[in-house]
């Protein structure tokens, strides 16, 4: 018996993508993971002044030091990242070794996250969050936690092709004292936001048109939540 094999082409992952933007507003979607594609393309994007959201509903992570590369575009050189603990070594503080372009940008900036937000994109926010007390933490769909994700891992390729993930080390949060959020997450300012519960694909095709209002919808609540609990302006 023989079958047919239809392969169908689609567009990569766009690595940060615009979703919404208004009048001196605009919210970069963060993919679903981090990669060494990141950096570069957020920084492209990261141009005037509009009040920005960063968007990392359902962001799993993806590479470790992507995440760490991202945040410190933002932050001052010798900025605390994290803190990695492990069984045979003390903890050890990374900071950033390099002033982030965007470290002293006036812009407005607010970090989206959801109950899906995990791992590297946690260890992000975090990092932005923790540093810079301007930048609200906003929960999405009703989100008061994220996922809660601290762990570090290397796959392994095992006989037969099969991956086994270790995890070597656990990352703590820059505050002082550092904080292990494994099985806890990141507790959000707000968590009030109901319109903010899908989010797009990070393929580059045309979202119709209800989706781009949803959104658009979002970004403007986002920003208003941000607004309530004193961090920025409506």
């Amino acid at each position: 018996q023989q079958y047919e094999i239809v392969l169908q082409r689609s567009a990569p992952p766009a690595p940060v993508m615009t979703i919404a933007s208004g009048p001196n507003k605009r919210m970069l979607r963060l993919g679903t993971s981090f990669s060494k594609a990141t950096v570069p393309a957020l920084s492209s994007l990261l141009d005037g002044h509009d009040t920005l959201v960063l968007d990392l509903r359902g962001n799993r992570g993806g590479v470790f030091e992507a995440g760490l590369a991202s945040a410190a575009q933002f932050l001052e050189k010798d900025a605390p990242l994290t803190t990695i603990s492990t069984r045979s070594a003390p903890q050890q503080v990374r900071k950033t070794d390099y002033t982030g372009p965007f470290s002293r940008t006036k812009r407005p900036i607010i970090l989206l996250v959801d109950q899906d937000t995990a791992s590297a994109a946690e260890l992000f926010a975090a990092a932005l969050h923790y540093n810079k007390k301007d930048i609200a933490l906003i929960g999405a769909c009703g989100a008061t936690h994220t996922f809660g994700k601290a762990k570090i891992q290397r796959a392994e390729t095992l006989p037969g092709g099969d991956l086994l993930l270790i995890s070597y080390a656990v990352y703590l949060t820059p505050q002082n004292p550092p904080k292990d959020i494994s099985g806890y997450g990141l507790s959000p300012l707000d968590a009030s936001i109901s319109s903010c519960c899908s989010y797009p694909s990070t393929t580059d095709d045309n979202a119709d048109n209800s989706e781009a209002t949803r959104q658009e919808e979002c970004l403007d609540a986002t920003i208003q939540a941000a607004a309530i609990i004193g961090h920025h302006p409506k």
